[in-house]
């Protein structure tokens, strides 16, 4: 039985950040990262645009470099996957059969693709984009002419509509609520994000509802729409969001709503197990009670805050959430949450496709939506990290 002072789960932003930053802040003992893929842990961002377009791959796209983890003592498993966690004897089972004993316990499990179940779906093969071999598959099959479905307006489903279209196939986006990017983004970035698509060769279809998926004896798939309709199409690629993977820890009996549920400072329900990144349920401050990210930001943010609770540092404090996504020509950059009944300042002009978008409530700003406007985005996080903490030292200050 292998024995370390600290086990981390999960090899992805969040877990590789933490072995890091712990180390930083001067951390000497033993520590074990799990890494479930047989690849030096990589960054994720690049895997629905540059990946795959050929312009990178793993060895170009690493989290640390290999010789980086040796110089650090971090002990990483490739290929190796937790399947049970016993938080009484503080030993976790692995997929090779192997029993590892934890002083403290970091859970970086990340998130899982959302399936898609429909009559016929389980017939066709369907496919998702979550990981480097995710990658790989599709990379393989967008050559020039082919025709692409993708399920889901998000972020990942537009993403990849602009690399296979500039890659020469043809897509089609079917998103089932009346917008895209709808929990989002504001309704007029989603708008200009729709005609941007759609001024370049991508169709996309929103308040549309698929009831069926059909395989042809020529490998083509046809999909029929609530409405009648149908596209036939030779790959389909569903991207209608991610689910929390927090099975490991919610048969363990740690507290889990939607994610794994921490306090501020990263922990959980059971004394010595924290939980990072996509998994984790956490509090926002200003904007909820708890909620998940799913941001290479929060990942890293979580990771420090965890480091310095666990070598008994004062924890940052929590900054602005932001995100990023690049789309043909367009680069676009969001800080804050968008909350319902905001004000809305435009900044710029979208018809020269760079502008930026300002939502208040009340006179503090709380969200900027940026397209190829760098500066605006750059000045509007740093005015809605000064207005949260204006507002904070009001809401603390007796009457």
């Amino acid at each position: 039985m292998e024995k370390t002072d600290l086990l981390v789960i999960g090899a992805g932003h969040a877990g590789v950040a933490v072995v890091a930053e712990l180390r930083r802040l001067g951390y000497a003992g033993t520590v074990t990262l799990l890494n479930g893929e047989p690849i030096v842990p990589y960054h994720r961002p690049p895997l629905s645009k540059a990946w795959l377009k050929g312009e990178t791959d793993g060895s170009s796209t690493t989290l640390q470099d290999p010789s980086f983890f040796e110089a650090h003592r971090v002990r990483v498993r490739a290929s190796v996957q937790a399947t049970e966690l016993d938080t009484d004897t503080r030993r976790v089972v692995t997929d090779t059969g192997e029993l590892i004993e934890y002083g403290q316990l970091v859970l970086a499990t990340g998130a899982l693709a959302r399936g898609l179940s429909l009559p016929g779906g389980g017939h066709a093969p369907l496919m998702q984009l979550r990981d480097a071999a995710d990658a790989h598959r599709l990379r393989d099959l967008l050559v020039d002419g082919s025709r692409l479905a993708i399920i889901g307006g998000g972020f990942i489903g537009l993403e990849v509509a602009a690399t296979a279209t500039q890659l020469g196939a043809r897509v089609c986006v079917i998103e089932r609520d009346v917008r895209v990017l709808g929990r989002l983004a504001s309704e007029r970035l989603s708008g200009y994000l729709t005609d941007l698509h759609r001024g370049n060769g991508v169709e996309i279809l929103v308040d549309a509802v698929v009831e069926r998926i059909e395989s042809a004896d020529d490998h083509s798939r046809t999909i029929t729409l609530g409405d009648g309709t149908t596209r036939v199409v030779d790959h389909i690629l569903v991207a209608i969001g991610a689910i929390p993977n927090d099975r490991l820890a919610r048969e363990a009996g740690v507290i889990c709503d939607n994610g794994i549920v921490v306090d501020e400072r990263g922990r959980t329900s059971v004394s010595e197990v924290f939980a990072i990144g996509d998994v984790a349920r956490r509090p926002l401050g200003p904007y909820a009670d708890s909620a998940r990210l799913e941001s290479v930001h929060n990942a890293n943010e979580q990771a420090r805050i965890v480091a310095a609770e666990i070598v008994g540092h004062t924890p940052p404090l929590p900054a602005t959430p932001w995100f990023w996504s690049d789309q043909f020509d367009c680069k676009l950059q969001i800080a804050g949450l968008l909350p319902a009944g905001a004000s809305t300042e435009l900044v710029g002009d979208p018809s020269t496709g760079s502008f930026a978008l300002l939502h208040s409530r009340g006179e503090s700003l709380v969200c900027v939506e940026a397209v190829n406007a760098s500066r605006e985005f750059a000045l509007g996080r740093r005015r809605i990290a000064q207005d949260l903490a204006k507002a904070s030292v009001q809401m603390a200050t007796p009457a």
